[in-house]
């Protein structure tokens, strides 16, 4: 095979340099005279969140029985490197292809020139570093889903969301994404009436109002924080704020949220049903509702509670506070259980309603609590708590004297200088005060009560 021009001419100018042959070999394998056939590009490094062109050039070269060019491309990520056929071009006289640019990492195009004979040379550029770290919403993105969705996004990778009201339903699943309200969750409400808002099972979800549907869902390894939950309604037994695996949530507020006891179904939980091994901390459940059981949380298997502030939740039939369900085990630690209710004639235990289970409550406060039927039995499994609910000063640790708050009335439920509440929780240092002084009873005690 012989690269020629114009059949007559063996005369080959690139970059510049002039080149004569006369009967320059067409090897199958790579040649290292990279000076005869090259490819480049004309990507100018310039951040990229959304597809884009990209022309490709290569050397103006013809060849006896020419067959075709094959245009290749590669993305290298988490150090792996995939080849992949993009196009096939027969005319022998084309020296340009537009690919797009439609997903970031390192990326490499190559083009082969090959004959009838299977005879080729390949040519490759230098390596394309494209780094996408963030996406804008809805500056570079309309839609939250999209922007999630993208290939340009992926695990590491920021959206900021700036203020204002998005539609959902979002399905933010599969990616280790950080999802970022500019302005926090009074500025940027996420809503889907009469449907699931949110679910989510990768990444974390920070500094949004979630109102106006039926469900939020978290599982796997999601993160939630500095979210405002309100006004979720559940129907039947469809929705619901859930929270199960090994998802954690910190520093959100579940307020008038509730379960709708629809045609006989209904759901426990109306702030919240956690599950599995999930984390619930430095979190406010107030003025939730359940057409059943467990106004502010219904527990399974054996989630971690700690310095959670539970108050004024009603449920219709039981544990206006919380429910603890069949064969759990949950630790619920350093939370304030305050005025829950069970509010209907045969309403049991205001505060905590545990059925054919067992938990670990400690270092809390349990006050105010009440019932149209039966008292609760948390005595059972509390140590170091302050309750008004008959403990006495029976059980480890345990008191039975005004906690003492600053003012509950207006939610404020840090304690006052003379409450005997402080220095009065467990003793261990891991329960120690952030100060390192010993525990406070209630919800701004231990290693996470500086909230």
């Amino acid at each position: 095979m012989r690269l020629i021009r114009n059949r007559r001419k063996i005369l080959i100018v690139v970059l510049g340099l002039v080149f004569l042959s006369c009967d320059l070999p067409f090897v199958p394998k790579p040649s290292n005279d990279d000076t005869i056939f090259t490819l480049n590009h004309d990507y100018d490094g310039k951040r990229v969140v959304d597809n884009i062109p990209i022309t490709l050039s290569w050397s103006e070269i013809t060849i006896d029985n020419f067959q075709k060019f094959t245009i290749f491309r590669s993305i290298k990520k988490n150090g792996e490197e995939n080849w992949e056929q993009r196009n096939v071009i027969y005319n022998p006289l084309t020296t340009s292809y537009i690919d797009t640019l439609d997903d970031d990492g390192k990326i490499r195009y190559r083009i082969r020139m090959e004959d009838v004979d299977g005879n080729f040379r390949n040519a490759e550029t230098d390596q394309i570093i494209i780094q996408t770290t963030y996406v804008i919403v809805p500056e570079e993105y309309g839609s939250l889903q999209n922007a999630h969705n993208t290939p340009f996004v992926d695990n590491g990778d920021t959206i900021f969301v700036l203020p204002g009201g998005y539609m959902g339903p979002f399905v933010f699943e599969g990616k280790n994404v950080f999802i970022l309200s500019e302005e926090g969750p009074s500025e940027t409400i996420l809503r889907k009436p009469n449907g699931n808002i949110v679910t989510i099972n990768r990444g974390q979800l920070d500094g949004f109002t979630i109102t106006d549907g039926n469900g939020l869902m978290l599982y796997g390894t999601s993160i939630m924080t500095n979210c405002i939950i309100n006004g979720i309604r559940a129907t039947g037994v469809t929705g619901g704020i859930i929270v199960t695996d090994t998802a954690e949530v910190y520093y959100c507020t579940f307020s008038e949220n509730n379960t709708v006891n629809l045609f006989g179904e209904g759901l426990n939980g109306g702030g919240l049903i956690v599950s599995g091994n999930a984390i619930v901390r430095n979190c406010r459940f107030e003025q939730n509702c359940s057409s059943l059981f467990g106004g502010g949380i219904a527990i399974y298997d054996e989630p971690t509670i700690t310095n959670c502030i539970i108050g004024k939740n009603v449920a219709t039939e039981g544990g206006g506070g919380l429910y603890i369900g069949l064969y759990s085990n949950p630790i619920i630690r350093n939370c304030v259980i305050f005025k829950n209710t069970s509010g209907l004639p045969y309403g049991k235990f205001g505060s905590i309603y545990i059925y054919k289970s067992s938990f670990h409550l400690e270092n809390s406060i349990i006050w105010a609590n009440s019932s149209y039927g039966s008292n609760s039995m948390i005595w059972r499994n509390t140590l170091y708590c302050d309750t008004d609910e008959g403990l006495g000063t029976s059980g480890t640790g345990n008191i039975s004297d005004a906690p003492k708050f600053v003012d509950a009335n207006a939610g404020d439920f840090h304690l006052q200088s003379n409450s005997p509440c402080i220095d009065a929780g467990n003793p261990g240092e891991s329960y120690n005060d952030v100060d390192g002084t010993r525990n406070d009873i209630g919800a701004y005690g231990g290693p996470y009560g500086d909230w």
